[in-house]
């Protein structure tokens, strides 16, 4: 295999290896996402660069990373940040510990030039297998812990979903949509754009409800737009709706991948929480991804939020990982650092004991 590393880009696969991937791979694991994320969302200081090693038929696995510019040591990430649900090697199928290790033996030149290199959200097996990596070449790793993810495996119909939710959510359903029906003007469920002309209308009404909501405002609203646009051109877009008066007051933006589903965003507007439009928009986006798409897994993606639990039978913690160089003055710091920071953990839960 020949190791390249391309400056600038975000991918470096070639079209016909690039073109399967996106169909495989989630939709936040593919090239095209990577590719936007680096127009739409990477910061200006500093540069996006590809590792990528290629065989004879044009694969064998890609990094996209991120070159912080600025300070006095020299930082490399992961090309991800709030958006992103995972990051991993592209490009080969279920890695393994050796593909990691092999991985970063063959870019350890590149690797040295850094002080401190940050990869996130990873799962633990993941942190733990670019540790392992990464102290082949001199590099200590501390994985630390950076969101939850909520899921749902082994769905298999609509009624088996919904009879093993907790009682309380269940009523919630009937008391609202009563509510809703009684109050009249609500309209709730899931839209499907039938033009492009109609999917911006749809992103706009989606806009509106997300800056009237209790979130901060959308730092990159156009990344948004890019990555559901792509998705509906690819029949992957699932998009629900509530409005009142022909006014929008909740929005959602799924993503259906093969058989699994992936919640990426939700919002509603505050005024409206004592009507749970919030609650009876997500019940009709489950009721559709489950029957109509027969999807069998269902994602929550990134956030501990506990009304998850109530939807979900399955929890995880994603981590990142720092690895500092230990053969420069800077990686040392960082090492040393992340071994008292750990200390003083362990310490602050003992005292809490006792």
């Amino acid at each position: 295999m020949t190791g390249r590393i391309i400056r600038r880009e975000a991918c470096c696969l070639d079209s016909d290896v690039q073109q399967k991937l996106n169909t495989d791979l989630p939709v936040f694991l593919r090239p095209d996402w990577y590719d936007m994320f680096d127009r739409f969302v990477r910061q200006s200081d500093g540069n996006t660069v590809s590792l990528c090693l290629r065989d004879d038929a044009g694969s064998g696995g890609y990094l996209p990373l991120y070159e912080a510019k600025g300070g006095l040591t020299r930082c490399l990430y992961s090309l991800t940040n709030f958006y992103s649900p995972a990051f991993d090697l592209v490009g080969v199928e279920n890695p393994r510990r050796e593909d990691y290790e092999h991985f970063v033996r063959r870019f350890r030149r590149y690797f040295a030039r850094f002080e401190l290199i940050d990869f996130s959200p990873l799962t633990e097996q993941q942190a733990e297998a670019w540790r392992h990596a990464f102290a082949t070449i001199g590099f200590q790793g501390f994985v630390y812990r950076k969101s939850t993810n909520w899921y749902h495996d082994g769905v298999t119909d609509l009624a088996g979903y919904w009879e093993a939710r907790p009682s309380r959510l269940r009523n919630t359903f009937k008391r609202k949509a009563e509510k809703l029906r009684k109050s009249g003007g609500f309209e709730v469920g899931v839209v499907a754009p039938g033009s492009e002309i109609a999917l911006w209308e749809y992103l706009a009404h989606y806009h509106r409800v997300y800056y009237s909501s209790w979130k901060r405002a959308e730092p990159y609203p156009a990344f948004i737009d890019a990555i559901a646009e792509y998705a509906w051109k690819l029949g992957e877009l699932r998009m629900g709706m509530a409005y009142h008066e022909g006014e929008p007051v909740a929005g959602q933006i799924w993503f259906v991948c093969g058989r699994k589903a992936y919640i990426f965003k939700l919002a509603h507007r505050p005024e409206y929480s004592k009507y749970s439009v919030g609650t009876i928009l997500s019940k009709a986006m489950f009721d559709h991804v489950i029957d109509v798409d027969r999807v069998e897994y269902i994602d929550f993606l990134t956030g501990d939020d506990g009304y998850k639990a109530d939807w979900m039978n399955g929890r995880r913690g994603l981590f990142g990982i720092q690895l500092c160089n230990s053969r420069t003055l800077g990686g040392a710091a960082y090492a040393a650092r992340n071994v008292v920071s750990g200390w003083y953990k362990r310490l602050s839960r003992v005292e809490a004991r006792a």
